[in-house]
């Protein structure tokens, strides 16, 4: 045999030897890790429990959603199957603007995957699209061990080709809690003071401040959140005792009176006799504060909560982000027989601080 038949065998070998390379090519599998605390484009106090709310959707929709590529073809869950192409292309090429694509990068620095100058974007044709394809994940980033989805409110899903990283805490209940308008029973014991300032501290301890579900105050904004939903024209009675009737309610909103509360009213002959705030949000450029309430089935006491949450200015700017829940106060009441609100027992709470640039107290006293 002739040096240059060998020479075109060895060619032929080699590239059929390529060919078989890609066609076995590993497949890799990807699972669903989190979904980003925040949005890239931020939020404001009238649409902060509508996104919470869509981040916990999402979270529902995709917390057991896996992934799996090979050559160039990309599977979700068995059920969607697409050809799929990647490209190597500039975060301001893929949003199509420096202040969006500038938007995201600093998302993407909270989350603790800084974007690269240019990203590898997995693309497919919506056109081969069907029913069984989430609409959230029409083109995924790959960066760095992490595929990563963008929504249209501006949220992050991030898939991870560890199985065991998922950050869903066995505590997370999600959309399942059954709702009562009643409120949450949890705030009726004062020890949720303690379990809020411990486990809401993410301070010293970044890994935690990723487990849903391990701070409560993530549950109880869902909950009251939803038993918003069941309120038609901000007012709903809640109960009737003879001529007494029992009603939430928010004061009347114009343009002038924006109202973040509900009051929880008792009426006798269409007269209150009294009424006492339950329910409400106020907030800022760095913070947020929330009034939760709950309501025994006997309507005789009432339990509230203040809890504030907050992030460190100086930290976010050095790209690193942590949030902060701590207890204002947390106060009983009772009715008594004229249907009035009594004061029972209050605790309000003063915290100590490392340092004024601290974003997490080191200690508290609630009396």
């Amino acid at each position: 045999m002739s040096i240059k038949k060998i020479y075109v065998y060895f060619i032929i070998y080699f590239f059929l030897l390529i060919n078989y390379g890609y066609a076995n090519e590993a497949k890799q599998t990807w699972y669903f890790y989190k979904v980003s605390k925040s949005t890239a484009y931020g939020e404001t106090a009238e649409t902060r429990d509508n996104l919470l709310q869509k981040r916990e959707n999402l979270i529902e929709q995709f917390a057991n959603t896996i992934i799996v590529l090979t050559n160039n073809n990309l599977k979700i869950d068995n059920q969607c199957s697409l050809q799929y192409s990647i490209k190597f292309i500039t975060p301001k090429t893929y949003w199509n603007s420096i202040e969006k694509s500038k938007l995201y990068k600093n998302l993407f620095i909270k989350e603790k995957s800084p974007l690269n100058q240019k990203m590898d974007v997995i693309t497919y044709s919506k056109a081969n699209i069907n029913k069984s394809c989430p609409k959230n994940l029409n083109n995924l980033i790959k960066n760095s061990d992490y595929l990563i989805a963008t929504t249209e409110e501006g949220y992050l899903i991030f898939f991870s080709k560890q199985a065991d990283k998922k950050q869903l805490s066995s505590q997370y209940k999600g959309q399942h809690h059954p709702i009562n308008l009643l409120g949450h029973p949890m705030i009726k014991d004062k020890s949720i003071i303690d379990l809020i300032n411990k486990q809401c501290n993410f301070f010293a301890d970044e890994d935690k401040s990723l487990k849903y579900g391990e701070c409560i105050t993530d549950e109880l904004s869902l909950f009251y959140a939803r038993i918003l939903e069941k309120i038609e024209n901000n007012k709903i009675e809640i109960y009737q005792d003879g001529q007494y009737k029992y009603y939430l309610a928010s004061p009347k909103i114009s343009k002038e009176n924006l109202s973040n509360e509900y009051r929880l009213f008792i009426e006798k002959d269409n007269n209150v006799i009294d009424s006492l705030t339950l329910y409400g949000f106020d907030s800022c450029e760095s913070s947020i504060t929330y009034r939760y309430y709950y309501i025994d089935e006997k309507l005789k006491n009432i339990w509230l909560l203040e809890v504030s949450s907050f992030e460190n200015s100086p930290l976010v700017e050095k790209g690193t982000y942590y949030e902060t829940s701590v207890v204002d106060y947390w106060k009983h009441y009772q009715i008594d027989e004229g249907k009035h609100f009594k004061l029972i027992e209050s605790l309000e709470c003063n915290y100590k601080f490392e340092s004024v640039n601290s974003d997490a107290p080191t200690s508290w006293q609630c009396n």
